[in-house]
């Protein structure tokens, strides 16, 4: 007589159970014990994107094997750690983006298995729901400043400067002296514009500074005049508007 599976083997998840199937809940085998590199997570939280889509019919390729979770950026506690990790250690709260998956099962789950070099420490008093959304956004927006390779004093247009990556490139690049003017539409211009109000207005900010201007789908914003900054005074911009390639998220039932 087979013997019955214990109570706790199998846990909670949402992914998919074929490729390019629909989202649905599951139940899963635990992650196996860490090994060396590796940590065990109980997460906390996962982030939600329009890459997601693509792990789900395989076009981007992250190791799962089905059925599997998906998610590949979240927040959580780890719970055990390989035999050669030294940190983070076991209780540390961590967020994490991963890419490949060791456990073949992304973070839409109670727990993934990560490797330890891909989890950072979750910064104090950051609620783990909104570091969650983090990783992906804060490194395409680290990116993308490299890319442009900004220095102190340099003027930089970001578009969509209200939206998560846009929002973060905008305060990157202010805390590092540039000078930035942010494009966003009326309706959420508010978060957008109150920050730079914030960060034009406390003697407390870094050299950069933030200006904001309203656009619309139905013409191009007109930005005012205003006299170059001391300095290097070279430009370069930053669109971070969701690419039009990227699928969009289809509600869940």
């Amino acid at each position: 007589m087979p013997q019955s599976e214990p109570a706790d083997a199998r846990m909670r998840a949402c992914g998919v159970a074929e490729v390019s199937g629909q989202v649905q809940s599951l139940r899963l085998p635990r992650p196996q014990s860490p090994g060396p590199g590796e940590i065990l997570l109980d997460v906390l939280a996962a982030g939600v994107g329009a890459w997601d889509q693509l792990l789900a019919s395989s076009e981007w390729d992250v190791g799962l094997r089905l059925p599997a979770a998906l998610g590949v950026e979240g927040a959580g506690r780890v719970v055990a750690v390989g035999p050669d990790v030294t940190a983070p250690a076991v209780g540390d709260l961590v967020l994490a983006h991963s890419a490949p998956l060791p456990g073949h099962s992304g973070l839409w789950a109670e727990q993934v298995l990560l490797r330890a070099a891909d989890a950072a420490p979750l910064p104090e008093g950051l609620d783990p729901a909104r570091a969650a959304a983090l990783p992906i956004n804060g490194l395409t927006a680290c990116q993308a400043l490299d890319w442009l390779d900004l220095s102190s004093g340099m003027r930089l247009l970001v578009t969509n400067g209200a939206g998560v990556t846009g929002a973060l490139v905008l305060q990157l690049a202010v805390a590092a002296g540039v000078h930035v003017t942010a494009t966003a539409s009326p309706a959420p211009l508010t978060g957008c514009a109150a920050w730079a109000r914030q960060t034009s207005s406390t003697t407390a900010a870094p050299t950069g500074r933030a200006r904001s201007v309203a656009s619309s789908t139905r013409r191009s914003p007109r930005l005012p005049e205003r006299p170059p900054p001391p300095g290097n005074s070279s430009a370069r911009a930053v669109g971070c508007a969701p690419s039009p390639r990227m699928p969009r998220p289809r509600p869940l039932n």
